[in-house]
């Protein structure tokens, strides 16, 4: 946490954002700024596909939330985990998306938890959901499929 305030308060934003690291805060940080871009891709994706193409909202969402795992995907290699993966790159994609799909599962039963079984507004309740799942994102990236060390940020 300590390099993370050091960089935000000196203004040192390649260090910050592209300077490999295995600094958990600092990969955090991007990875909330990747999760961002890949929202925009995945929201733009769906917009374009049903309200411009006339693509059922369904196929749609499907096809918007592959864009924007593939978005979060490329940028998280860029920018958060510049390590290789333990196996090939298929088996790490094919991981990444895994995880991601078990985090659109968590973000559906958080979202009905939240709003069948305690009354609180479903984008309240989607909010709620999106930090959650964002870490359940990053750390099962990080810890399952990267393997980096906890003892060893």
């Amino acid at each position: 946490m300590k390099e993370l305030f050091h960089l935000l308060l000196h203004f040192q934003f390649r260090a910050l954002f592209l300077t490999p690291t295995q600094n958990i805060w600092i990969q955090l940080l991007r990875y909330g700024f990747v999760g961002g871009v890949a929202f925009l891709a995945d929201f733009s994706t769906l917009a374009l596909l049903h309200h411009v193409v006339h693509c059922n909202q369904y196929l749609a969402a499907a096809i918007a939330f592959a864009v924007g795992l593939l978005v979060n995907y490329l940028l998280s290699k860029w920018a958060v985990f510049q390590q290789a993966a333990q196996q090939g790159k298929v088996f790490e994609f094919i991981s990444y998306a895994v995880i991601g799909i078990l985090g659109l599962g968590l973000t559906e039963g958080i979202i009905w938890l939240l709003h069948e079984q305690f009354a609180i507004a479903v984008l309240a309740a989607k909010a709620i959901a999106a930090v959650i799942v964002l870490l359940w994102n990053f750390l099962a990236r990080r810890f399952l499929l990267y393997r980096t060390n906890p003892n060893n940020p």
